[in-house]
């Protein structure tokens, strides 16, 4: 495994006082020690980033008919949801993902782009893209990526009621077995939008590391691929967790122009715990 996923108590000891809050600042001024023992372990918080202005992503049959541009307000998240620690040369390794696929046309073209350039990334599908391209889905585990759960139809789970929620955790997670032959381990809630009674029950029912981003790539709402390569530019670190989608045609251009950028910074593109 190249990175290990580690899931957090609902309020850490050292911030108990925060409820439960997971901004990277609250454990800043909580637990400063344990910020310089471990300057290389990254929060992967949803509250750290901006999903106020959540925009339509796609259009047309190709795409996800039920994405929602509905704003979800800032801190559904009530609880710590998991902490990446990078192993060996962590200064080097950031994680790249990719949500909502796959896609007909997007998806093949960044696959056949991450092969040529001998890069691995973690897939966060949705069920029921999964379902009308399960070949694409064979491909990424056949290509060494690593394949985590969406949800089926993007929904925010955080006001579904929990039967409802874990049957549209359950049907993407059956189809994702069935189609790989293994059963995803990385879960992503839609739009970061998850409560704390949630996290525990999906990890209690599943299994999952529930894994969220510290790098939005805006490459739903940026239209020009220099922008969102302009975001990547600036956010990419060591120790990061970078959110993508498969499902626009600006990723995979805004990538093409990254690639000499991290490889002159000796930074390495790789799936969340993918061996």
């Amino acid at each position: 495994m190249i990175h290990s996923i580690i899931s957090f108590q609902d309020r850490p000891t050292c911030a108990s006082h925060q409820n439960g809050r997971t901004l990277l600042t609250s454990m800043a001024k909580a637990c400063p020690a344990f910020i310089c023992r471990h300057p290389g372990w990254v929060l992967a918080l949803g509250l750290a980033v901006s999903l106020t202005s959540v925009a339509q992503r796609a259009s047309g049959p190709e795409a996800s008919s039920s994405e929602s541009d509905t704003p979800i307000p800032l801190g559904v998240l009530q609880a710590p949801v998991a902490v990446i620690a990078p192993r060996a040369a962590s200064a080097q390794n950031f994680a790249l993902t990719f949500d909502d696929g796959p896609h007909p046309v997007h998806t093949p073209a960044l696959l056949d782009w991450l092969k040529q350039n001998r890069i691995r990334a973690t897939f966060f599908v949705l069920g029921q893209n999964a379902e009308r391209y399960p070949d694409l889905v064979k491909r990424m585990v056949q290509e060494g990526h690593e394949v985590g759960n969406h949800s089926w139809s993007h929904p925010n789970l955080r006001v579904m009621s929990p039967k409802k929620m874990l049957a549209e955790v359950r049907r993407a997670h059956d189809l994702i077995t069935r189609i790989t032959g293994r059963a995803p381990v990385l879960f992503r809630p839609p739009y970061g939008a998850l409560s704390a009674s949630q996290r525990r029950l999906i990890e209690k029912e599943f299994r999952y590391q529930v894994v969220l981003w510290t790098v939005d790539t805006q490459d739903w709402k940026l239209r020009n691929a220099t922008q969102v390569a302009a975001v990547l530019e600036s956010g990419t670190r060591g120790g990061s967790i970078v959110l993508a989608h498969d499902i626009h045609d600006r990723i995979l251009p805004a990538l093409e122009q990254m690639l000499p950028a991290w490889r002159l910074r000796h930074l390495n593109p790789m799936p969340l715990s993918a061996p």
